[in-house]
């Protein structure tokens, strides 16, 4: 019975911020901050722009690709090499704007995203004196919602069938 409660205490690791797993989820949810898509500029309102942004994936530092706290072992973090979202502002009176973004459930590489993006955004321009030049600051709030599934944990290439309390046992790879 004891070794029961060890293998459901195991398999429901919660990693303290300072471990590897931490840090490396961390890495990656940078690439996906809804961050603006140019620098403040003033659009008039009602004006709708579409467009994409896309960005190849980093590779994290092998430290911390090396899980420390709930299992020893190296995490497969070449689920994709690319990262890709179309985006939609449209612009509103008073310097306002609204900014919204989808990334349906369609695999790339070994990744499925189900990603939804939204931000309110607040531009003014602002003169410079004596130039006369203008420059444009911008307040906004954002937030991405949603997860990305794939084998992190245990890909196919790590799946083994000797060691019943070792990590990956089995035939199937995880869905992380």
């Amino acid at each position: 019975m004891t070794c029961l409660g060890a293998q459901q205490l195991r398999a429901q690791c919660r990693p303290p911020k300072t471990s590897n797993e931490a840090k490396l989820l961390a890495f990656y949810s940078a690439p996906i901050a809804f961050s603006p898509a140019s620098a403040p500029e003033y659009a008039a309102p009602w004006t709708i722009r579409i467009g994409g942004e896309g960005e190849p994936i980093p590779s994290p530092d092998s430290a911390i690709r090396q899980s420390n706290v709930c299992y020893n072992k190296s995490e497969n973090t070449e689920l994709s090499s690319f990262f890709g979202r179309p985006r939609v502002t449209l612009t509103l009176p008073a310097g306002f704007a609204l900014e919204a973004s989808y990334l349906p459930s369609i695999q790339m590489g070994d990744a499925t995203p189900n990603l939804g993006s939204a931000a309110l955004s607040w531009t003014r321009r602002i003169r410079m004196a004596p130039t006369g030049n203008a420059t444009a600051i911008m307040l906004r709030l954002h937030g991405t919602a949603g997860h990305v599934r794939g084998p992190i944990t245990c890909p196919r290439s790590a799946l083994q069938q000797t060691d019943p309390n070792g990590s990956c046992y089995g035939t199937q790879q995880s869905v992380d």
